[in-house]
């Protein structure tokens, strides 16, 4: 048998070994000290050395293979969590600005807690926002327990950075789309919606309540002409026009001053309807021809009730009739009327009509002007 002549073996492969040692295992996650493939032809005196690598390389030894996309990953969170602030303090900022600068009296009416907790929303809004950023350097958690081998269900492996590349909010750019309509849509709603219902609106809406069959029995504590049960009236042995004038004294010209509501609801009263009949009254409101009655000359006085919000705002009217010649009225101005309340029934319900003998123009009431 013949020796083999010392030689340097042909390495047929693309991995230099010159850095690492034998035992070590390269970049592929590999070891490659102890699977060459060694022959030792007799004839050729030389000795082959040569193997193959088809599988996929993992991230680097180092670690350094994944940082771009380790540092894109995070770079694309802090952008995610500053349009997260952003959009709540736009929402935070109008909020508190329109209860500042009184906005919101023209969508809230003043009873109850509606306003306040509007304030209180926007102030949580712009802590929730301040609180959020702050804590942009925190690592995210997706509340999984992936120790100890355990399969949460998810595909870990679109992430090499942080272990695991699932998803639970949607892709980057629909979350950021979504946070850019919110911040666009409420900034062009506070700059251009404007803080009132439209005359064609308010017609509208006239025109839709007034062929309706009203079956109100009883009127609200708000517009009622005298409290409910008052002592005054017990002691009277019922309504009468002193209990009336009790609570709502006559004005210098021997009118009671009563709102378009009072007058409305009145009707549903057959105490009130007996005792005002006939009565002096002034009112204020929008005029509008009648296009709900086929009586010539009617027109219609009317105000916007608002029980909550503007969102439930609805019109309250009642029918005026001239005694003598109609004025020169214009459809939706403001007019201070002058004449007699009385009651008449029509399509089977009592209905409180004002038989005018003087329309004046006036302002808009205060009430009515920090709402519509």
């Amino acid at each position: 048998m013949s020796d083999i002549p010392n030689s340097k073996p042909d390495h047929d492969h693309d991995h230099d070994h010159a850095d690492h040692p034998a035992e070590a295992k390269l970049c592929c996650g590999h070891d490659h000290s102890d699977h060459h493939d060694h022959s030792h032809p007799v004839s050729g005196g030389e000795a082959q050395h040569g193997h193959e690598h088809s599988h996929e390389h993992g991230p680097d030894c180092c670690g350094h293979v994944h940082d771009h996309a380790a540092a894109e990953q995070a770079w694309t969170r802090r952008f995610l969590l500053f349009l997260e602030m952003a959009v709540l303090l736009i929402w935070a900022v109008f909020m508190v600005f329109f209860f500042a600068s009184g906005r919101i009296n023209a969508y809230l009416i003043g009873e109850g807690t509606f306003r306040i907790q509007s304030l209180t929303g926007g102030l949580l809004l712009a802590v929730l926002g301040v609180f959020n950023w702050q804590m942009r350097s925190l690592p995210e958690d997706c509340g999984h327990d992936h120790e100890g081998g355990e399969d949460c269900g998810h595909d870990h492996s679109g992430d090499p950075a942080a272990g695991g590349g699932h998803q639970h909010e949607g892709t980057t750019g629909g979350r950021a789309m979504a946070l850019l309509l919110l911040a666009v849509s409420v900034t062009t709603a506070v700059a251009f919606t404007p803080d009132q219902f439209s005359d064609q609106y308010k017609k509208n809406m006239l025109s839709a309540y007034a062929g309706r069959i009203d079956k109100t029995t009883a009127a609200p504590d708000a517009y009622r002409l005298t409290p409910e049960g008052s002592a005054t009236e017990k002691a009277a042995g019922g309504m009468t026009l002193a209990v009336v004038e009790k609570y709502r004294p006559r004005n210098k010209a021997g009118n009671f001053e009563l709102g378009v509501e009072e007058l409305y609801y009145s009707s549903a009263d057959p105490e009130y309807a007996k005792v005002m009949t006939g009565q002096g009254v002034e009112t204020i409101g929008q005029m509008v021809k009648d296009t709900s009655s086929d009586v010539p000359g009617r027109w219609r006085v009317f105000v916007l009730q608002m029980t909550c919000c503007a969102a439930d705002a609805r019109p309250v009217s009642l029918p005026v009739a001239f005694e003598g010649p109609v004025p020169d009225l214009q459809e939706m101005g403001w007019f201070r009327l002058t004449g007699k309340i009385d009651y008449v029934e029509e399509r089977g319900i009592p209905l409180a009509v004002l038989r005018a003998t003087d329309a004046l123009p006036t302002l808009r009431p205060r009430e009515q002007r920090t709402l519509f």
